[in-house]
């Protein structure tokens, strides 16, 4: 795929764009493609909009597109919305200004993931650091999305050894046991992109120790003996004669793809919490990844967010946006009272507030939506 990214200066967009290319997944197709021409003003980008488009602006921007029917309606909707503003506060230019699926980005976590998109080109593979319900997930889908990405998902925990990241044993309707790949390694076969959910939690080594040579240099040894050569060592190899080739298939060796990527999720280190998950990044593990740090969104971003997600579900009337501005209200004051980290659990998390508010699109009763999202850790 070829990327094109444009340059700024002192915050402000510059004509100038650089191009850079990159491996993609295989399902990547037209539709995930930016669009070619991009304006310098607001008003012109609004005015090649089609309808479509129009009106996923307006969703993401958070304004209601009742009673606009024609693409004439949506456009004069928008440029009312952009007076409104009293500001130029149009989002990037390109394919992140725009919803990307299901997932609409806001404008740290659009410049967050053009980070990690240009690490992509790199050739590296990535870490997403912050707290639980920071947007992790949502980067990630969004990463697969543009790119064409399948996706392949281990999740990490405490007991989970070195053999078990790579394969594990299976038994057949018979009682024969055998090797089975675990998903990283038919993410890496496969060209796909894994996603190691919860790295925090593995014991001190076991990362680096089971996939260094396969993050670093894409070669590993797998527990039932096979090897796996990256794309360069493979080619070599198959260049060296028939019998060398048939000596290399008959031992079961297998190539990684170029395309093959890693993205880790993991909770910010904490130096003061005991074991591996306190400080889990050391030096070893700080080789593999190209880490970004998630932090909280601004409080503008994180209202724009919510009451977009509640519009959604239901229309965005006035008592729905006040049943909002207290649901944040009250996120935020549990946030600065909550300096004990045995409180931490009682704070809204992203994930949290976002399903709190498509309740509260749906039932003007805001303890009983609290009362459910938290549901989970106060009835057992």
């Amino acid at each position: 795929a070829i990327l094109q990214f444009q340059k700024t200066l002192s915050a402000k967009f510059t004509k100038d764009v650089v191009e850079l290319l990159a491996p993609c997944g295989s399902f990547l197709s037209e539709a995930n493609l930016p669009d070619d021409d991009h304006g310098d003003e607001e008003d012109s980008e609004l005015d090649r909009m089609s309808a479509k488009q129009l009106r996923c602006w307006l969703k993401d921007q958070g304004v209601s597109d009742s009673g606009c029917l024609e693409r004439s309606d949506f456009l004069v909707r928008a440029k009312d919305h952009l007076k409104e503003l009293g500001e130029h506060s149009f989002p990037p230019p390109g394919i992140l200004s725009r919803p990307i699926g299901s997932v609409s980005l806001t404008r740290s976590q659009a410049s967050i993931l053009s980070q990690v998109i240009m690490d992509h080109a790199a050739g590296s593979d990535i870490a997403l650091i912050g707290e639980k319900g920071s947007g992790k997930s949502t980067l990630v889908k969004a990463f697969a999305s543009i790119l064409g990405y399948r996706t392949r998902d281990i999740f990490c925990y405490r007991d989970m050894s070195s053999r078990d990241l790579l394969q594990h044993r299976t038994t057949d309707p018979w009682g024969n046991t055998a090797w089975a790949d675990s998903p990283l390694v038919q993410a890496a076969i496969h060209g796909d992109l894994a996603v190691l959910d919860g790295i925090h939690r593995l014991a001190k080594g076991t990362l680096y120790g089971a996939l260094g040579p396969l993050l670093a240099d894409r070669w590993c040894s797998l527990p039932d003996g096979t090897l796996l050569f990256s794309a360069s060592q493979w080619s070599t190899l198959m260049n060296r004669g028939e019998k060398v080739k048939a000596a290399l298939l008959a031992s079961g060796a297998r190539k990684v793809s170029p395309a093959f990527r890693v993205i880790a999720c993991g909770d910010l280190p904490e130096p003061s919490k005991p074991g591996m998950s306190g400080n889990w990044i050391d030096d070893e593990v700080s080789t593999l990844f190209n880490f970004h740090v998630l932090l909280d969104l601004p409080f503008p971003e994180l209202r724009k967010l919510v009451e977009t997600v509640a519009s959604n579900h239901s229309n965005a009337d006035n008592e729905a946006k006040q049943r909002i501005g207290k649901l944040l209200s009250f996120s935020q004051a549990v946030k600065a009272a909550c300096k004990d980290p045995d409180l931490k659990p009682l704070q809204l998390s992203l994930r949290a507030l976002l399903r709190t508010a498509k309740l509260l699109a749906s039932q003007n009763d805001l303890a009983g939506a609290l009362d459910r999202a938290f549901s989970a850790r106060f009835k057992f």
